[in-house]
């Protein structure tokens, strides 16, 4: 089997993983160093030899970007990001979703939409008691993911509907309104 060589291409093995993996970089002086997926002759690593040769860096190696089932939270997680109501946000609002309902994805993804029930959203939301104003801010985007489940008729209701928010002391309000008024 005849050895193929390719210019600028280093290869070492890694000992990170038993000293078995080899690591393939295209090292041209006075550039930087690109790692080069797959081994020599495959198609993604032939590509990415092209392009850096050419000056320019590889497109990444996308693997397995849709794992969501359809009906699963984690799909409907991603059509909410994919709507009107979310891409009309600002970027620090939709900063704040995105971690917050990719949590709740990462938690809850493989579940179907169609099984989840009131007494589980009330679970989920009783276990965020402790930071109130976290708690409702978290009940207030699974409402509106539901909604969208409801929209996409995933759903015949809304089950985090009838969950009601945390309330405030009686403590905190009044320090708010004085603090307004101290303005």
């Amino acid at each position: 089997m005849a050895k193929l060589r390719l210019r600028y291409v280093q290869q070492w093995v890694d000992p990170r993983h038993g000293g078995c993996k080899p690591r393939f970089y295209f090292r041209r002086p006075g550039f930087k160093r690109i790692p080069l997926p797959g081994s020599p002759g495959s198609p993604e690593f032939m590509s990415a030899y092209q392009c850096a040769m050419g000056g320019e860096a590889a497109p990444p190696v996308i693997i397995a970007t849709d794992r969501s089932r359809p009906g699963s939270i984690h799909a409907l997680v991603k059509s909410y990001f994919a709507s009107a109501d979310f891409l009309s946000k600002e970027p620090l609002t939709k900063s704040t979703y995105r971690n917050i309902l990719e949590r709740f994805s990462r938690e809850h993804g493989d579940k179907p939409v169609h099984m989840i029930k009131p007494t589980h959203v009330e679970a989920m939301f009783a276990k965020r008691v402790n930071t109130p104003a976290a708690a409702n801010h978290w009940l207030r985007l699974i409402k509106k993911l539901f909604e969208l489940a409801v929209t996409q008729e995933q759903r015949e209701d809304n089950p985090a509907a009838r969950v009601k928010p945390l309330g405030r002391k009686k403590e905190q309000r009044s320090r708010d309104r004085l603090s307004h008024l101290a303005r």
